[in-house]
């Protein structure tokens, strides 16, 4: 799938339908719960993990076979069933239904493509193939996740800090403000990661350059 336009997707209060109640269905519902996202859960048979990750985001699970509509009144929708008929149907009547919809393992059923994504704080990294390989997809995830450690979390509260400063500091200047922030993470080695992060020590930093 060439020329995909990449985002991040505000779904607090959004519906959003999952049709399928296996592994692949319960990440899913984890990530877009996580998000905030209202889920409802469709099918006849749905694992611990799926349940749990739609209570958990008091999400709405129906045992029954999927229904054409199912996808009504939805913002997303996505097909991870076992089954390619099912998650054909629900891929064209998401289409009818002017719905972006995710087929699992379909690239050509998808509409939107879900990356290999991970979360730091406030940070978030995603990897796309378009499809054509979601295994490397999650190796470059993976080395990601080592590159941009633990603590990546608070450092996104101190830059979020800094960053505050600096726009009242040059309330005009965007130049000015930009230059200070690329030379912070220059000179604590954030600009590239660093793995697991010193929280005191870039905490100091965050103080040091503020009273500059």
């Amino acid at each position: 799938m060439d020329s995909l336009y990449a985002a991040f997707l505000d779904l607090r209060g959004r519906r959003v339908l999952v049709v399928g109640g296996g592994p692949v269905a319960a990440r899913k519902a984890q990530q877009v719960g996580a998000a905030g996202a209202r889920i409802t859960l469709v099918a006849p048979h749905i694992c611990r993990e799926a349940e749990q990750a739609v209570r958990e985001a008091d999400g709405e699970v129906l045992r029954r076979q999927y229904e054409s509509e199912d996808v009504r009144g939805r913002w997303l929708v996505f097909a991870a069933t076992d089954d390619p008929a099912v998650n054909r149907a629900v891929s064209e009547d998401a289409r009818r239904a002017g719905i972006f919809c995710n087929v699992a393992d379909e690239a050509e059923l998808c509409t939107f493509q879900a990356p290999a994504a991970f979360r730091r704080g406030l940070l978030q990294i995603a990897v796309s193939t378009g499809g054509a390989c979601p295994v490397l997809a999650a190796r470059i995830r993976r080395r990601l996740e080592s590159t941009y450690g633990e603590g990546y979390d608070a450092v996104m509260e101190g830059l979020t800090d800094l960053r505050r400063h600096y726009k009242a500091k040059y309330p005009g200047d965007r130049r000015r403000r930009e230059e200070m922030i690329n030379a912070f993470l220059d000179a604590t080695g954030l600009a590239i990661g660093m793995g697991r992060v010193d929280i005191e020590a870039f905490q100091r930093a965050v103080l040091e350059w503020k009273s500059r």
